[in-house]
Order: C-alpha cells, then sequence, then structure tokens
C-alpha cells in the first residue's frame, strides 16, 4: 500500500508523509510524484495522499484547492508541520549568493529576507529540489532555500537558519483517502 505525496525526499511534503506513515498501524511505502496533478491521478483503492493545504504566512496553495473540489475523497486527518528554512549552497560565504531556489510558497515565506540580502529567486518544484540542484551544479553564487534534512542529504553549507520572514510558520497538510475504502 502507498502514501503519494508531492516532491522529492526531505521536502516539507515528504516530513509530513513520514508523520502520517507513522501513525498509520500498516505497512506502507512512501512514493513521491513530481507535481500535485500526478498525486491527484493516482486516486486508486488503498492508498492515501498527504498534501499541503495552507501555509500560516503564504496562504493557499491553491493547485489542491482546484484537486480538492474535483476529487471524491475523505480526509482521514490533518498534520501541522513547523516550518523553518534554511539557506543552502556550495559557498560558505552568504555575501556571495545572488540567486536563491526553492518552491514559490518558500520563496513568499522568506520574501523580506531574499530582498534584505539583494538575492534573485527562482522558482522550483519544491524545496528539496533546489538544494539537490544548488549541489548538483556546484555553482558557489546560488543558494537554497530547504529543509535542514535536506542539507543532510546534500551536504551543503548551511548560511543561515530560520529564514522564514514569519517565526511561526507552519504548513497544514491535509491527509486524504479514496472515499470507498477503509484505513486503520
Amino acid at each position: 500500500m502507498k502514501i503519494y505525496y508531492q516532491w522529492i525526499p526531505w521536502s516539507y511534503s515528504f516530513a509530513a508523509s513520514k508523520i502520517a506513515q507513522t501513525n498509520i498501524q500498516m505497512e506502507w511505502e512512501l512514493v513521491w510524484l513530481p507535481n500535485f496533478a500526478n498525486v491527484w491521478q493516482s486516486l486508486k483503492s488503498w492508498w492515501i495522499w498527504v498534501l499541503p493545504i495552507e501555509n500560516s504566512y503564504a496562504w493557499s496553495i491553491h493547485q489542491n484547492f482546484y484537486w480538492f473540489l474535483r476529487n471524491d475523497f475523505e480526509i482521514i486527518w490533518e498534520i501541522i508541520l513547523e516550518i523553518n528554512h534554511c539557506l543552502l549552497s556550495n559557498e560558505s560565504d552568504i555575501a556571495q549568493i545572488k540567486k536563491v531556489y526553492s518552491h514559490p510558497q518558500a520563496l513568499w515565506q522568506c520574501y523580506e529576507y531574499i530582498n534584505s540580502h539583494d538575492m534573485i529567486s527562482q522558482e522550483m518544484w519544491d524545496t528539496a529540489l533546489s538544494a539537490k540542484t544548488v549541489w548538483e551544479t556546484k555553482e558557489m553564487w546560488v543558494g537554497a532555500i530547504a529543509s535542514r534534512q535536506a542539507w543532510e542529504i546534500y551536504w551543503l553549507n548551511i548560511l543561515d537558519e530560520n529564514i522564514q520572514d514569519q517565526k511561526w510558520n507552519s504548513t497544514r497538510f491535509l491527509v486524504v483517502k479514496n472515499k470507498t475504502e477503509k484505513v486503520s
């Protein structure tokens, strides 16, 4: 049986999916898909999805509201995940960072921080993918806004932590399933 989430391992959706996996008393495989539409298109029996619905600072994740209105599902529970963004880079000097990659929600949550450091932001599919991209490019003047867990995978330098504009930043995830199936 599978738990689907959007983004790659050690994105915030992955962290919420790990919480869901722990709370379900069955064997569940975590499966990542590249976008929200792919997650919703995987609507099948005995599969559940963990999807972000809103952030305390950057508000609604509109793509998921769109899909919620167009599918037959049941909300099993919700997970509130504290979001603490880090600035990650191959560089060790924050003053050298000119561009940051991240998911649009993360960029919005760090808007003031990015502007105060005269950085240009570039959107990516997710926060963990932005860290992976920075690691793969080896460019010294780029950074990623991602979780501390993404740092653990890609061994980038943590140039700054808790960089979100709102210090009590959290995202609400919904754990949903097909209405016709039972999940214990």
